[in-house]
């Protein structure tokens, strides 16, 4: 469509109107200048309020949105981060003879298989805190249920009914609290996150993981709210505390946003070093007088893989997992390089087309790290 329509053009999704707009420097003005006229990710219109679609952070708007967003910031901090590398190194181990065991036997296998096992073992590892081998066990119930959560049907007659008229069809489906993801596997992660919370309890504090420091905030039992004295150099405080709905949706989030954006990177740098010799053994050499005879992986040795770095960036602009097009919703009426937009538009991105432009990359469909 960026070739047939230019840079700029308007369509619908479903009865909703957007604004297609791939120009660098009204995307500049939208996304960064004048990002308070499109804080916003859509239209209201299709923001559902249930669980726990409706709790997901990435669906929160306002106050709601900056509690539960700083909330979790901390478990993305590079001190935590350095932290996590002993349990990717044990995942990445059982991937590892998994490997070695197709190359002995000469067998083909399944890079998205061998990947989203990878991918599903550090995510309950590294967010929810429990250790499972969906790599050797597939059938493990965290698995199943996992997976049951990705799979949205969009030819679903009410996935299109919504589409086509949300102003009817989502007030019934906030009245019945459906939203697509199935209540058996909520209900498990909800076990789940009992369970965890039970453990650490009377284990002591836990690990600060994503789950532990989401609990921490639930179990704030004055809400956040503390008048202090100000001569005694305290400050007061009005951070809301986190239902277990919050808590148990974004653990879910967590889940949905990972696993298909690492299993499918990974899939497809595997898919693409296969396809190219030259740029495998690259790898393969810069790993060796890297990471040489080591057994374990730290974030330093991370950071001086530059070459496979660039494969798996060539990747992601050759594949986008995940986020092929950005949407921002217009809260006010805006002028960007001369075109008015409208209150009420959603202005979306087209990450793959963008990623695939002759004019930004002369040979768009070739793998060059």
């Amino acid at each position: 469509n960026l070739q047939q329509y230019g840079e700029v053009y308007g369509t619908f999704f479903g009865a909703t109107p957007v604004l297609m707009v791939s120009d660098s420097e009204m995307l500049r003005e939208i996304l960064i200048k004048q990002f308070h006229n499109f804080s916003r990710r859509t239209h209201e219109n299709l923001r559902i309020n249930t669980t726990p679609n409706g709790r997901y952070l990435i669906n929160l708007v306002g106050e709601d949105w900056k509690n539960v967003r700083s909330t979790i910031t901390p478990a993305f901090s590079s001190g935590k981060l350095r932290l996590m590398p002993e349990q990717l190194n044990r995942c990445a181990n059982i991937m590892a003879e998994n490997v070695g065991g197709f190359a002995e036997s000469g067998k083909t296998f399944n890079a998205r298989e061998l990947t989203g096992g990878f991918a599903m073992d550090v995510i309950a590892s590294t967010a929810f805190g429990t250790e499972i081998d969906s790599q050797r066990n597939p059938e493990d119930p965290f698995v199943v249920h996992g997976k049951e959560g990705l799979n949205l049907n969009i030819s679903s007659p009410v996935t299109w009914l919504f589409l086509l008229f949300p102003w009817i069809v989502k007030p019934i489906l906030e009245a019945l609290d459906l939203d697509g993801f199935p209540r058996e596997s909520y209900k498990f992660f909800e076990n789940v996150f009992d369970q965890l919370m039970e453990m650490r309890r009377e284990g002591g504090t836990g690990r600060a993981d994503f789950m532990q420091l989401m609990a921490n905030a639930h179990n704030e039992e004055d809400e956040g709210k503390k008048d202090t004295d100000m001569a005694e150099g305290k400050v007061q405080s009005h951070k809301k505390a986190l239902t277990k709905a919050d808590v148990v949706s974004n653990g879910i989030l967590f889940f949905l946003a990972g696993y298909d954006t690492t299993s499918l990177t990974m899939a497809y740098t595997l898919y693409n070093l296969a396809l190219h010799q030259e740029a495998q053994d690259k790898v393969i050499r810069e790993i060796d007088d890297v990471i040489g005879d080591n057994e374990e992986v730290d974030n330093e040795t991370m950071n001086e893989l530059t070459y496979l770095e660039m494969c798996i960036m060539e990747t992601l602009r050759m594949y986008p997992p995940g986020a092929n097009v950005i949407s921002r919703h217009c809260e006010n009426p805006t002028v960007v390089k001369g075109l008015s937009i409208p209150k009420g538009i959603d202005v979306r991105v087209p990450i793959l087309a963008i990623h695939h432009d002759p004019k930004r990359y002369p040979e768009p469909t070739k793998f060059i790290p």
